[in-house]
């Protein structure tokens, strides 16, 4: 299947990129490899840290083609490992400090979007996983704790019609959003604050900077942010 641009992401479809390039001179505070979340919150987290640094992304195709804008479309505090099983690795404490941060995030993400992504329609409703036979009732109620509450055939029944359904989990810590509006959001904002978003230049690593086709841009801060 052909990849049409700018990508071939629901979330993108009608999207026309501008197809400028933005110029970028040859030295910079740091330089960020990766136009997806990854590198547009350490951009924006660096600004509130220190507003004075001159930062630039580079992104090898558009803003958001990859993971961070072909996506579900949830913010989500899950954990890919249960609780319990965090809390014997790493005791109470530090599993408690991660939910937290966690939590913090979600919120965190909301509150910015709110002020510039309003387009990213970020609703914070919770993630609902429900059980239709005995043994994923029986692994559901096993993983049940204080941010997954177990939820009666009832009671999720008022929210959603599901066959065979024995109840579920209910984790009110989790939201949805259009990721490609809040990616867009995102640069907007970072080029408002004189961050230079250079797309469609592949950019390596190197011991001086970073090689940005072919140029050697010098940074004293490299951030590798490829992945999402």
């Amino acid at each position: 299947m052909q990849d049409l641009p700018p990508n071939n992401s629901l979330w993108a479809d009608g999207y026309k990129q501008s197809g400028k390039q933005a110029e970028f001179s040859n030295s910079y505070d740091v330089a960020i490899i990766g136009g997806g979340f990854s590198g547009l919150w350490s951009a924006y987290h660096l600004l509130e840290l220190d507003p004075k640094l001159s930062i630039v992304i580079f992104e090898a195709k558009s803003l958001g083609y990859g993971a961070s804008g072909r996506n579900g479309g949830w913010v989500s505090s899950d954990y890919p490992v249960y609780r319990k099983t965090l809390e014997k690795r790493h005791g109470i404490y530090s599993t408690n400090n991660l939910f937290k941060a966690l939590f913090s995030a979600i919120d965190e993400i909301g509150q910015i979007a709110g002020q510039i992504a309003p387009k990213a329609s970020f609703v914070k409703s919770g993630t609902l996983m429900f059980a239709r036979n005995k043994a994923q009732e029986k692994r559901l109620k096993e993983s049940a704790d204080s941010e997954h509450i177990w939820k009666s055939a009832g009671e999720i029944g008022e929210l959603i019609k599901v066959s065979k359904l024995r109840g579920g989990l209910f984790n009110p810590q989790c939201a949805t959003v259009d990721p490609f509006q809040l990616v867009l959001g995102l640069a907007r904002y970072l080029r408002r604050r004189g961050v230079v978003i250079a797309e469609g230049v592949f950019a390596t690593h190197t011991d001086r900077g970073v090689l940005a086709n072919s140029s050697l841009v010098k940074a004293p801060i490299v951030i590798r942010a490829s992945e999402a």
